[in-house]
């Protein structure tokens, strides 16, 4: 009964993970975020303005994916607003009175100006237009409607960091669901996945600096991605059988790598939307 429990158990996980597809790990997913300086006081809501009418699940579309930030109102207002240069609303806002804070942490469009809605005054500022110039573009944004690139080195570090702490964190788990237990198995795991991070994250930067965040990163990251997962589906299905207490086969391990990765992809996306600057 056991046996079949786990087998059923892992046609559940891989039909889980053939509906998300094998994408790899808790990568960095691309963000934008902007720090706005000069508005204490004030109760005002951000958004970006895009080049394209559609980014991921954001587009101009009345039926795509809304966040009004809880004010029907003043969504309405950003609606109703058009841009002298075409630029497009595309139905995503945030409060950023208490924070200061704007954050777009998944699929943020590449070309942009930012736009800031004041309630108490009926006024919009806009910024001129931007581009992402790396797969986390952070800006300052002044009250003077000018606008700054902001670099944080440390703050890359950390994210990779955590990204790397929850990937491994996520795909341990999914072991124990595996029944892979033991000491030189999860230390695999742990190097396999710290190895690929690294690749990945490296691979990513290069790509971006030489052909910009559009092509450089997504153009690049899901072959990545893939990469990635096959890499340690090999690796998985070569040691997997050799070390601990009990034979396996083969096919775990290439199992064990589609499940683990998709759930820690899933996880990633959900965490993408709470810390954009962290993944």
């Amino acid at each position: 009964m056991r046996k079949v429990a786990r087998v059923l158990l892992c046609c559940c996980l891989l039909a889980a993970a053939l509906t998300v597809f094998a994408y790899a790990d808790i990568g960095p997913k691309a963000s934008v975020e902007v720090e706005l300086k000069g508005f204490e006081g004030r109760e005002y809501y951000a958004t970006l303005l895009s080049r394209e009418r559609g980014t991921g699940p954001y587009s101009v579309d009345p039926n795509s994916f809304t966040e009004n930030a809880g004010n029907p109102q003043v969504f309405q207002k950003f609606v109703e607003y058009r841009d002298a240069d075409g630029f497009f609303f595309l139905r995503f806002i945030q409060n950023c009175s208490q924070t200061h804070e704007f954050g777009w942490g998944y699929y943020p469009p590449d070309e942009f100006k930012i736009l800031l809605y004041f309630p108490d005054t009926d006024e919009f500022l806009e910024s001129g237009s931007q581009e992402r110039y790396a797969f986390h573009s952070r800006y300052v944004f002044l009250a003077d409607g000018s606008i700054e690139r902001e670099y944080r080195a440390g703050q890359e570090v950390l994210a990779f960091a955590a990204r790397a702490a929850l990937t491994i964190a996520v795909e341990l788990i999914i072991a124990l669901c595996f029944c892979l237990r033991g000491g030189k198995l999860w230390r695999l795991i742990i190097l396999v996945n710290l190895g690929t991070q690294v690749l990945l994250n490296a691979a990513l930067q290069v790509a971006i600096y030489q052909h910009g965040p559009w092509l450089g990163a997504a153009g690049i990251y899901l072959l990545l991605e893939l990469g990635v997962t096959a890499a340690e589906a090999a690796v998985y299905m070569r040691y997997f059988p050799r070390l601990g207490t009990r034979s396996r086969p083969k096919w775990i391990g290439c199992v064990y790598a589609l499940v683990a990765n998709a759930a820690s992809f899933a996880v990633g996306l959900a965490m993408a939307q709470m810390l954009p600057g962290l993944f």
